[in-house]
């Protein structure tokens, strides 16, 4: 004896349904907008601690090409005359080294630094610098000596 039952569809679907998918969306969205201010301000900080670190060492370079010459060598804030935008070291009218900053998204304050050519310097100088969308900063100081350090700074 023989069935002969009406062929079913043994397909097996597969895929999302519209359900399924508006779902996954809007999780992505929430993560989204958690994740996304954190993410900034970690950018920001690490501009931040990029810049700071090429100052410490522009100052620190600055001091030792005082010392191999024995003549006076100077870090200011560059033709613009403006430290958000870079920096230079000048030895005898000269441009030893030019280094640009983050274009302009840091708030950099500090005055020009002298290193003489026993290595102190004029005056103590203190820079600061601040993101543009967060408190987190640093302050560098050089000290008369001629030493530099950095430390974290508040913004606000």
């Amino acid at each position: 004896m023989t069935l002969n039952a009406a062929p079913s569809n043994s397909r097996k679907q597969s895929g999302f349904t519209l359900i399924e998918l508006m779902i996954v969306v809007i999780l992505v969205a929430i993560i989204a907008t958690v994740a996304i201010p954190g993410y900034q301000q970690f950018v920001e900080s690490n501009e931040v601690s990029a810049v700071t670190n090429r100052l410490v060492g522009t100052l620190s370079y600055a001091r030792s090409e005082a010392l191999k010459e024995g003549r006076n060598v100077t870090v200011n804030a560059g033709a613009d005359d403006n430290w958000d935008t870079g920096f230079e070291v000048e030895f005898g009218g000269d441009v030893l080294r030019s280094v640009e900053t983050s274009g302009g998204r840091m708030n950099i304050t500090g005055s020009d630094v002298t290193f003489r050519g026993n290595g102190l310097t004029t005056a103590n100088v203190t820079f600061q610098i601040c993101g543009d969308n967060s408190d987190f900063g640093s302050q560098v100081q050089v000290t008369q000596g001629g030493q530099v350090t950095s430390e974290e700074f508040d913004c606000s």
